[in-house]
């Protein structure tokens, strides 16, 4: 499904991503993890469009989306749900999840899938009329997650959801990502501090060290030890 090949971007003259080269495949969910400064936020942001990269190759379905706007791109189905949530907190629930469906125009579609987001996140649907800042945390980042699948995405780019989040809703959340994958056939790319975490819930990791990807292999196959020497920059990539 995705398809990136010797990507390099920069921000400004630091170059923060270094020829990285990774596969997504369809129904599949992978983890990028790494230490602070590795690039796995700024390779999310390639891949959305929000940051032009300098050199290499987004495939996305066979179509090179390098290039592309963010809105295009999300019309093609990739949706990005970047760290800290980023939803709007003087605006409702409702007002939220409406604006993830920013690209569609039907407006029966658009009812029949809000009501399948409330029957995914009831609590969302009990909480429709209340501002986005009055929520909690986990029901902050469900809110993120909510509005992202508004537009019927493909591909989901999860950005630290876990970050700030009780070890009960870690929980939840595994659980949430779990059925996004499963029930819904999505494509995931998960990056996460919480190693465990993504490990549990994905099936190919890639860890990145200073802008590359210096490690690579089936979850079930790599090694704790193998990913935390990779963080120290102690590994080749596999």
């Amino acid at each position: 499904m995705l398809k990136i090949r010797q990507l390099s971007s920069f921000y400004g003259p630091i170059q923060a991503l270094r020829e990285v080269s990774l596969d997504v495949d369809s129904g599949e969910a992978v983890a990028v993890l790494g230490p602070n400064g590795a690039g796995k936020s700024t390779l999310l942001r390639t891949i959305s469009g929000l940051v032009k990269p300098r050199s290499g190759s987004i495939l996305y379905r066979e179509h090179e989306i390098v290039g592309r706007s963010t809105h295009a791109i999300v019309k093609l189905g990739i949706v990005h749900v970047p760290e800290g949530r980023r939803i709007f907190t003087q605006m409702t629930v409702l007002e939220n999840l409406m604006m993830g469906a920013f690209t569609r125009d039907n407006k029966k579609d658009i009812e029949e899938h809000l009501e399948f987001v409330y029957e995914f996140f009831p609590d969302l649907a009990e909480k429709r009329r209340q501002l986005g800042g009055e929520l909690s945390g986990g029901q902050q980042q469900m809110l993120a997650i909510g509005r992202a699948l508004m537009s019927e995405p493909s591909l989901l780019l999860l950005d630290e959801p876990s970050l700030g989040l009780s070890p009960i809703m870690v929980e939840q959340l595994g659980k949430t990502i779990t059925a996004i994958r499963q029930d819904l056939g999505m494509s995931i790319m998960l990056v996460e501090q919480n190693a465990g975490l993504a490990l549990e819930l994905t099936g190919h990791v890639y860890v990145m060290q200073a802008g590359r990807v210096v490690l690579s292999g089936a979850t079930d196959e790599v090694s704790i030890e193998e990913i935390r020497q990779a963080y120290l920059g102690g590994v080749s990539n596999s």
